[in-house]
């Protein structure tokens, strides 16, 4: 009895037919021969992959003539950016968007990792791993909060404030700062 690569076969017995452990060996091809045999192996497949080519090549031409047009502004996009990626969210909540973001980052590569094919995770590992993301987190919530977040963003709260009503006498509220700047 020999191991698995060794070049003796290792079979186990599935009623009366051998069933091999490990898959056949394919051989590596040089680039021009897995074009060949792939792509190219009869007209129907040359014909296919010529027109696919032609496909893909006029939608890249004209999505790089699209971009690359002068008439077209791109500065607005990045002048526009916060408004792009979140509308009229209040800016003081932004907070909450870069906690979900990192949830679903966060969630995202888990799956990932899961899912890998061809690999497991231990499930010990992967535990260290939530709790430690969590605890991060957590810490980095904790550390800055909502309020805090305007100042890394740039904005000044520009210190206290103090709701007064409306001068129409409706429901509508405007804050007003206690100290004048």
């Amino acid at each position: 009895m020999g191991f698995a690569g060794s070049g003796v076969e290792i079979a186990s017995v599935a009623g009366d037919v051998p069933v091999p452990a490990t898959p056949p060996i394919t051989p590596k091809l040089p680039p021009r021969e897995w074009l060949k045999e792939n792509l190219f192996s009869n007209k129907f497949n040359t014909a296919l992959t010529i027109a696919s080519a032609a496909v893909l090549l006029a939608i890249a031409r004209g999505l790089l003539a699209f971009i690359f047009h002068p008439e077209r502004q791109w500065h607005a996009t990045a002048t526009n950016l916060r408004l792009s990626m979140t509308q009229a969210y209040p800016a003081d909540q932004y907070t909450r968007v870069w906690v979900s973001v990192a949830v679903i980052m966060t969630l995202v590569g888990l799956s990932m990792a899961v899912w890998r094919a061809g690999q497991a995770v231990a499930l010990d590992a992967l535990g260290r791993k939530l709790l430690s993301y969590g605890a991060i987190l957590a810490l980095l919530v904790l550390a800055f909060p909502a309020g805090a977040a305007g100042v890394f963003l740039g904005r000044h709260a520009g210190g206290d404030a103090v709701l007064a009503p409306h001068a129409s006498g409706g429901e509508k509220c405007h804050i007003l700062p206690l100290t004048q700047h």
